[in-house]
């Protein structure tokens, strides 16, 4: 079976940040950078990076719009001391639109691609099912996107069993997680991360 490869998102907010100047591709296609607010269901805020061509990038700071795009990964090198470097995740946005009010629904995310290594899972002091993995979906030319994903319950049971090299398709949504990190000289670093959350997980093979 021939894999059909998908990485697509759509999501409701606000964009909080002025278009700031990212880059120009090869084919002279201008990028700039902003930031884009979800409010979920239970009030919670969740930011994203997002980069959108010049073209469409004129925007209304708090006005309310839907936005059509996919995951866009890269590796970040810092200056921190940090031996390895950080995946950061933005939000590459083909469309948008201006919409009279904000679906709760957040990033609504469709994606399929290959499971990188064996997925980890582990369970939860309360018995929660947990199983995290990492699926790399092919980008236009030579690039890959390497998008951190997560499930629970019986959905990180169906995870778990996929191996390295498994194709999976997934439904979920695009999250915000915050944790404190524990690094080598006993203190702790106040981390953000973002990945899937799967809610609907097929090994397709």
């Amino acid at each position: 079976m021939k894999e059909h490869f998908e990485n697509s998102i759509v999501a409701w907010g606000k964009f909080t940040k002025r278009p700031r100047y990212l880059c120009t591709s090869n084919d002279g296609t201008v990028f700039v950078r902003s930031n884009f607010q979800t409010i979920t269901p239970t009030g919670a805020s969740h930011n994203y990076t997002v980069v959108i061509p010049s073209a469409i990038s004129k925007i209304v700071i708090g006005a309310n719009y839907e936005i059509h795009g996919s995951i866009e990964t890269h590796l970040k090198h810092n200056n921190t001391g940090n031996k390895k470097p950080i995946l950061t995740v933005n939000i590459l946005i083909n469309s948008l639109q201006q919409v009279d009010s904000v679906d709760e629904a957040g990033c609504l995310v469709k994606m399929c691609g290959t499971v990188r290594q064996k997925p980890y899972f582990t369970t939860a002091p309360s018995g929660t099912a947990i199983c995290s993995a990492t699926i790399t979906v092919p980008r236009d030319g030579k690039l890959v996107d390497v998008i951190p994903c997560i499930s629970y319950y019986s959905n990180a049971k169906v995870l778990h069993t996929a191996e390295a090299g498994s194709c999976v398709s997934g439904v979920g949504k695009l999250v915000e997680r915050s944790y404190r990190k524990l690094l080598e000289d006993g203190s702790f670093m106040q981390r953000t991360v973002h990945e899937v959350n799967l809610k609907e997980v097929t090994i397709l093979s």
